[in-house]
């Protein structure tokens, strides 16, 4: 027997607006919620979706480019190095990948990009649809996990 109380299921996605002070407080917090080996990797990652620019961005969803083809030329040495550290603890440690993959997500990026790089997000909203940027999002995640995994030769 129910209790009386009405329930009801919620089909659509709810989409909430956050100030750029609570996403800062999340980011902050999420970071710190993760591993700190594994905040290594990803804060190379972030630093790179952070320094792009409107037009290289732009240039880079509509010619299919990502993190991949930057690298290692396009990268700070902090940032080379970062990966390469990271690519030598994920060859002991490759439970770490699926942290990432479950860790480092398109919403995430997304938000970073609207509240860390106003101007790209603006410049891809404007000029992409949604479902391209998340497709070259997980892309670049792909990419950047594929950067770190140790191949059989190494």
């Amino acid at each position: 027997m129910q209790s009386g109380k009405a329930t009801s299921k919620l089909n659509a996605p709810v989409k909430v607006e956050i100030t750029p002070q609570t996403y800062y407080i999340l980011r902050d917090a999420y970071l710190e919620s993760i591993d700190r080996r594994l905040r290594a990797i990803i804060k190379p990652a972030l630093e790179y979706f952070k320094e792009l620019s409107p037009t290289s961005a732009l240039s880079a969803i509509l010619s299919n480019k990502t993190i991949k083809d930057y690298y290692p030329s396009g990268f700070q040495t902090k940032h080379r190095i970062a990966l390469g550290l990271a690519k030598g603890y994920v060859r002991f440690h490759r439970e770490v990948l699926d942290q990432l993959r479950n860790r480092l997500t398109s919403d995430f990026i997304m938000l970073l990009l609207k509240y860390e790089n106003p101007e790209v997000y603006m410049v891809l909203e404007e000029n992409v649809s949604k479902d391209k940027i998340e497709k070259w999002i997980k892309k670049n995640i792909d990419d950047l996990i594929d950067l770190i995994t140790p191949k059989e030769s190494e």
